[in-house]
């Protein structure tokens, strides 16, 4: 009867000890939650900005927690508003301006012509489409969309987050939605750091165009001529997702991607499994070695395309089950062409 009684009280002891334990460990440790998520930091959900007296004057605690709060799904409503409310300027009705100032005539540059024309070629005169231009600069010089607005209707959405260019871009009255935002390199939203222009000298015109937007860590990649004249500000990226979800966007007609060596990173990111694209032109600046060229081919094509040509520094892809374009791999117009280009006269 005694060893029974002991026997009890013991088993009690154990019970109650390890109760005890497991209670402490809740309260104190760095045990899960009832989600099954870690504390201190171990799932996204459960991350708080540890001092949010931190944040910039002026700045309000949503932008706060939008930046640092993440990482945030890349459809998580805050982020969706803050999106619609604050980054998307919607199409213009105003009549366009296209002053160059003092830029030289895009138009006569041999590089521009031949991607212009091949886009013209693939799309064989299509209406009403939309596409999405990816380093839209400021809505006219060198754009591979604005023709296609101007002459055949079209509209879609212009990404420029270089804080200069995209002021001017507004300036232009597209018949196009308009973001500052960039397109995401990571499968959330984040800020990052862009060389931009902010040179005057006319003679730098052409510099701004074709580098300001590079990423940061891309700047060793490009010779130092002009880059003196240009800063490195912050700027917000979203994942392309992000943006066109806000649109309510499940087919573009045409995407054109040209920001400078980040092509790679986004398009592992961009949504193609929900969003249609029907043709997809890149830049992409490659080594000498041909392997190279060949292994940027194959990484798009894993993402449902087929490739068709190639303009130098411009590849040209169509969606591997095309809604409407009538262009294959393989036609007369699939003939790539990397002469040199002609440089352009200033007299």
């Amino acid at each position: 009867m005694s060893r029974s009684l002991n026997m009890k009280t013991w088993r009690a002891c154990v019970i109650v000890l390890t109760g005890g334990f497991f209670t402490l460990n809740l309260l104190f440790g760095n045990g899960p939650d009832a989600r099954g998520q870690l504390r201190d930091g171990g799932g996204p959900a459960d991350v708080q900005p540890k001092n949010p007296e931190r944040r910039a004057p002026g700045e309000r605690e949503e932008d706060w927690r939008v930046r640092l709060a993440g990482p945030l799904d890349a459809e998580d409503a805050r982020v969706m508003a803050w999106i619609r409310e604050e980054h998307l300027h919607p199409p213009s009705d105003l009549p366009y301006n296209l002053d160059l100032g003092r830029n030289v005539d895009f138009t006569k540059l041999q590089y521009w012509q031949r991607v212009h024309q091949g886009i013209l070629d693939v799309l064989k005169g299509k209406r009403n489409g939309f596409f999405l231009e990816a380093g839209a600069l400021d809505g006219y010089y060198q754009s591979n969309t604005f023709f296609l607005e101007r002459d055949y209707n079209w509209t879609g959405l212009l990404v420029e987050p270089n804080p200069v260019f995209f002021q001017s871009l507004l300036t232009r009255h597209r018949r196009a939605w308009a973001t500052d935002l960039c397109l995401g390199t990571k499968p959330y939203p984040l800020k990052t750091e862009f060389w931009v222009h902010t040179g005057a000298d006319a003679s730098q015109s052409l510099i701004a165009a074709s580098r300001s937007g590079l990423l940061k860590e891309h700047l060793e990649n490009y010779a130092s001529d002009g880059l003196e004249s240009g800063s490195v500000v912050e700027v917000n990226c979203v994942p392309a997702i992000s943006i066109l979800s806000a649109l309510n966007v499940t087919q573009i007609d045409l995407f054109s991607l040209d920001i400078e060596n980040a092509e790679v990173d986004v398009m592992q990111w961009f949504p193609f499994d929900r969003v249609h694209v029907e043709v997809l032109v890149v830049e992409h600046w490659t080594a000498e070695d041909p392997e190279d060229s060949r292994a940027f081919v194959r990484l798009v094509e894993a993402k449902g395309f087929s490739f068709y040509r190639r303009d130098n520094h411009d590849y040209f892809f169509l969606h591997r089950s095309p809604r409407w374009v009538l262009a294959r791999p393989g036609d007369s117009g699939a003939v790539d062409n990397l002469e040199p280009y002609e440089p352009l006269s200033m007299n």
